[in-house]
């Protein structure tokens, strides 16, 4: 699950050209620990998940969704 939470997350902020800075700011994280994040060598938390959601103006079920 939490690949696929991590793969939605990339694809959709790439659909909405939203860099990684611009991520890490609006969750008050820097960009290094975003990335960290991003790529699975450290964990989303479930609040930055739903504030990631929020940011991304999708629902957080949307996420958690194979086949994005």
């Amino acid at each position: 699950m939490e690949t696929i939470v991590r793969q939605n997350i990339y694809k959709i902020r790439l659909e909405k050209k939203f860099t990684q800075e611009y991520m890490a700011n609006e969750l008050n994280i820097s960009q290094s620990q975003y990335s960290k994040k991003e790529k699975g060598i450290q964990k989303f938390s479930l609040n930055e998940i739903a504030k990631i959601a929020n940011i991304l103006n999708i629902d957080m079920k949307f996420l958690m969704e194979e086949n994005q």
